[in-house]
């Protein structure tokens, strides 16, 4: 059975770079004075996170001009290795203006997007992340050496 040997915390430009690599993530919102996530997919521009939603969004509204989380993350399943990095910052909405035609363009290479699409920009106002991985199996480190 494998066992985690540890956890490496990562700086913020790692954290930035390994964003970079990922597509997928959740957004953390307050809802009616309760927490919801919600996966989202993403894109890191000009070192912020730019997430497309729909106009008519419930996480749209939760998220103008507020403080958000979002997370994003890659394990391994086989080898238990992998990485998650944590962002809270404040969110806004880009609904329109020269602002939002560059978002739109950037999305419109990445995914498919609709008329309503909307855009969330999360600043990265603090960034933390880890690194972790199976480094050893447990009937190993458990046997006793044999000197």
């Amino acid at each position: 059975m494998p066992i985690s040997r540890g956890q490496e915390t990562l700086t913020r430009d790692e954290c930035v770079h390994l964003l970079r690599t990922a597509v997928f993530g959740h957004i953390g919102i307050t809802v009616r004075a309760l927490p919801m996530i919600v996966p989202a997919r993403f894109v890191v521009d000009a070192g912020r996170i730019v997430i497309p939603v729909s106009s008519s969004s419930e996480v749209l509204h939760a998220s103008q001009s507020s403080i958000v989380a979002f997370e994003a993350n890659d394990v391994n399943t086989h080898t238990g290795e992998g990485w998650s990095v944590l962002v809270v910052g404040r969110a806004r909405v880009v609904e329109e203006g020269p602002e939002f035609d560059r978002l739109a363009r950037l999305a419109n290479l990445m995914w498919v997007t609709a008329p309503e699409t909307r855009y969330i920009v999360i600043a990265l106002d603090m960034v933390s992340g880890r690194r972790f991985g199976e480094t050893g199996d447990l009937a190993e480190i458990a046997r006793p050496s044999a000197n």
